[in-house]
């Protein structure tokens, strides 16, 4: 003990260091569930049933035009088995949520800033699934780019081949910049390579 102290300037005791334990991130799901990308965004949500179940952390919000929490909605549905409902008719029972909506990921960005940032934070992980098609609307890479600036790590599944990334009115260029990984995410492979990534981020 006598010894330990001189590192310490002669004083006879150690003070004991609780150490940090470190925080699990909260994880936030943006789903595009316009009609080109409902199937890849259903079998998403169901490769993703172990965050929504087992971290109190996850949220899930569902878009077409306009940004939609449906975090308690997609939990109850990813707890049950084959005879429960669809994820078309599941889309169907979430409050306004307009699915006959052009997409508009420009104006879901924006709405998203206020609305996300109440779950956004330096220890959140943005994970977001959509094709970035929008119509021809403006895509508004700033809001984008602010919501993205307020997490620790952003992740993009694409369920588009990468070829066809910014074509006719596709606005993935828009977005990459912002993006820390970015996954093609066409098949059941790529979405299943997209969620090791957000399993690395955690």
């Amino acid at each position: 003990m006598i010894r330990e102290s001189l590192s310490h300037g002669g004083v006879p005791f150690t003070l004991p260091m609780k150490e940090r334990r470190p925080r699990r991130p909260r994880v936030v799901l943006l789903v595009d569930v316009s009609f080109s990308v409902t199937r890849a965004a259903g079998y998403f949500l169901q490769i993703c049933r172990g965050l929504t179940e087992k971290l109190s952390r996850t949220e899930v919000y569902v878009f077409v035009d306009r940004v939609v929490e449906a975090t308690a909605i997609v939990r109850a549905w990813t707890g049950r088995r084959a005879a429960g409902p669809s994820f078309d008719d599941l889309l169907k029972t979430i409050p306004d949520l307009n699915l006959a909506a052009p997409s508009d990921y420009g104006r879901v960005f924006f709405q998203s800033v206020p609305v996300l940032s109440r779950s956004a934070g330096r220890d959140a992980l943005l994970v977001v699934l959509g094709d970035a098609r929008s119509n021809h609307r403006d895509p508004l890479a700033w809001a984008f780019e602010d919501l993205a600036g307020r997490c620790r790590r952003v992740i993009w599944l694409n369920p588009e081949p990468r070829r066809l990334w910014d074509t006719a009115d596709s606005i993935m260029e828009s977005y990459l910049p912002a993006c820390d990984v970015v996954c093609e995410a066409r098949d059941l492979e790529g979405l299943a390579r997209g969620v090791r990534e957000i399993m690395r981020s955690l």
